[in-house]
């Protein structure tokens, strides 16, 4: 009987001294989620920590491309802003905010990491650093791409507000330089 009440007593003093939370991060939002080149998003991260632990948190970007700690945080929510320089990329034009943190070292947590995405669209060209110019493109043309730093930028058509009417047996076509119609295949 002592035996199982010492057994008791162990387990007991076991089940105390492990904590019924992981530190760590559990989610993260941006906010706005859509946004113009160089405006920022403020990034919040929720988590959990024990009193008086803290964690290490890290946070990349993909434009510009940033891979950096964060810091050594000692409560959550917690926040950080972001911009962008350039519009993003792939469907729906986004990028990347990816914040983890680290397993090992000091300030180790459980390693979660957590994606999402901010969409960014051209605010203006800029030619030069500094200053914001109207679309250089001639009329009835916008820019495709541009780059800040080095004033690179490409033109393209402007794709008309509707689409043309196609003939019987075509289907209307389009891609980044033109628009048309082309033979149905039988």
């Amino acid at each position: 009987m002592k035996r199982l009440a010492g057994i008791a007593v162990a387990l007991l003093a076991l089940l105390h001294a492990v904590p019924a939370y992981a530190d760590g991060i559990s989610g993260m939002s941006v906010s706005p989620g859509a946004v113009k080149v160089g405006q920022k998003v403020t990034v919040t991260v929720n988590g959990t920590l024990g009193p008086g632990n803290k964690c290490r948190v890290y946070y990349k970007t993909t434009d510009p491309f940033v891979d950096k700690v964060l810091g050594d945080i000692s409560s959550f929510p917690t926040t950080f802003q972001v911009s962008f320089s350039k519009p993003g990329v792939g469907q729906g034009g986004v990028h990347y905010v990816h914040v983890w943190t680290g397993t090992t070292g000091e300030n180790p947590c459980d390693g979660k990491g957590f994606n999402t995405t901010v969409k960014v669209t051209a605010a203006g060209i800029v030619l030069q650093p500094g200053r914001l110019a109207a679309s250089p493109c001639p009329p009835g043309w916008v820019v495709k791409a541009h780059e800040a730093s080095s004033g690179f930028l490409t033109c393209v058509p402007r794709k008309p507000a509707t689409k043309i009417q196609c003939p019987p047996k075509t289907q209307y076509v389009e891609t980044e330089c033109m628009v048309g119609c082309k033979p149905v295949p039988y």
